[in-house]
């Protein structure tokens, strides 16, 4: 008798917890939804909603699963599924094979700036000097590797994932590059840390069709949310219409302390300063690139361009960030301030980098400072070789001075330089491959 009533009074303590945990759960949520902007948290996006998403372009969001990966594609008013031919297995293989890759070629990097302060000091021994003509040896093999394997992972991108979506959509017959479609992807889980942007068949034709660079102007988007809120934002020329100066910042840093030397980080300015008016570009480089000159710089900025080294934390993305004059300006940092800005070019290694450890969570530099208030993100994937990089920043600033659109045409922009890259260097992917676009 005793047990049966201690057994009802727990049940009767379980479910008093459990309507308490209920009650808690929807005044939380009634203090969310009264904060402006939040009045949808946690609300499921009304179908009409979803399908204006497609109104400039094709969505494709990509959802992987275990019992299946699947892309939906959102289009002409309506949305289509398709089933990808691979398991979530072979995803993650996929992910964590290219995260190993890429963090290989920094690593030897890394070892590279090390063995070469040794050998330029006054002490320095032949044999240091040894090591470091062995370690510059070394990041040239792993780099070939790396460009090897990422020509296998961006075939396996284009037939598995990319060539059936572009065929869905009836792109592949486009044959003038000024006419391509846009084509926004909103990646989800392990597909976050492919570069499916830049996916191709692996061949040496820079004409050959069998590329996604040569069917649409591809961008990434976090979430179907971030895009329709991106697009409602008005967009500015290179001067407003009330004629008021559009504001620029450049972030320099050319020489930190344990990362290889960026040699082209003033050409890369000088590029940027022709994009806007005379004077109208500050400039942070060396002991001025401090982590409170750059945050406070960037609130007041219409268009952020940065050269300087970032480095990105798999386990803990927050910690993820640039390196500036005094340490390291966090994704965490970053993201806890708003901005205003049109156009942020991340000429960075890694701020636009994410990997299979924890995807869903994943917040790189680009996503952080979208989320925050600028409207469109360029920024790298991964590590970028230092002449190329110069290339396509000069070739999109260049585009986008010339245009008619101004700072809207940035996904433009990046295309026409990435495809001029392409076109000279087409077995060389590494070269062009780590620039993304994130933004309307």
């Amino acid at each position: 008798m005793n047990d049966g009533v201690s057994e009802t009074r727990g049940r009767q303590v379980d479910m008093n917890h459990s309507m308490n945990l209920r009650v808690e759960w929807r005044n939380l949520l009634s203090e969310i939804r009264s904060k402006e902007g939040f009045q949808n948290f946690l609300r499921g996006r009304l179908h009409a909603e979803y399908l204006r998403a497609g109104d400039q372009g094709p969505v494709l969001v990509l959802i992987p699963s275990v019992l299946g990966c699947y892309g939906l594609i959102i289009y002409d008013s309506q949305i289509e599924a398709v089933e990808f031919k691979f398991t979530f297995g072979d995803l993650v293989n996929l992910a964590n094979g290219f995260t190993k890759s890429r963090r290989r070629v920094a690593q030897t990097e890394r070892e590279l700036v090390k063995a070469r302060a040794v050998a330029e000091r006054e002490d320095g021994t032949n044999a240091d000097r040894h090591r470091y003509q062995r370690a510059k040896q070394d990041v040239h093999t792993e780099r070939i590797r790396a460009n090897g394997h990422l020509r296998d992972l961006l075939d396996t991108l284009w037939l598995t994932i990319m060539q059936p979506v572009i065929a869905r959509l009836c792109l592949h017959d486009t044959a003038n590059l000024s006419s391509l479609s846009r084509l926004w992807i909103c990646p989800a889980g392990p597909f976050t840390a492919l570069p499916l942007h830049a996916a191709e068949a692996k061949t040496s034709d820079p004409r050959s069709f069998d590329s996604l660079l040569r069917c649409a102007i591809a961008s990434y988007t976090p979430s179907i949310r971030a895009l329709l809120g991106s697009r409602d934002r008005s967009p500015v020329h290179l001067w407003t219409d009330e004629g008021s100066q559009v504001t620029g910042l450049a972030v320099v840093m050319e020489e930190t302390s344990g990362e290889v030397p960026l040699s082209n980080g003033k050409a890369e300015v000088q590029a940027f300063k022709r994009l806007l008016q005379p004077n109208a570009v500050k400039v942070l480089a060396g002991h001025r690139a401090t982590r409170g000159n750059v945050r406070d710089n960037l609130r007041v900025s219409h268009v952020a361009h940065f050269s300087c080294h970032g480095l990105q934390n798999l386990f803990d993305p927050t910690a993820g960030g640039l390196l500036v004059h005094d340490g390291l300006l966090t994704v965490d940092q970053i993201g806890s301030s708003h901005y205003e800005g049109q156009l942020a070019f991340l000429s960075a290694c890694e701020t636009a980098a994410t990997g299979p450890t924890i995807p869903d969570e994943a917040m790189t530099l680009a996503s952080a400072l979208h989320h925050r208030g600028y409207r469109q993100v360029i920024a790298c994937m991964w590590s970028v070789y230092d002449p190329a990089a110069a290339d396509i920043v000069a070739g999109t600033y260049a585009s986008l001075r010339s245009g008619c659109d101004g700072l809207s045409a940035a996904a433009y922009a990046l295309h026409d330089a990435i495809h001029e890259q392409r076109s000279a260097r087409p077995e060389f992917p590494g070269l062009w491959a780590p620039f993304a676009h994130t933004g309307p």
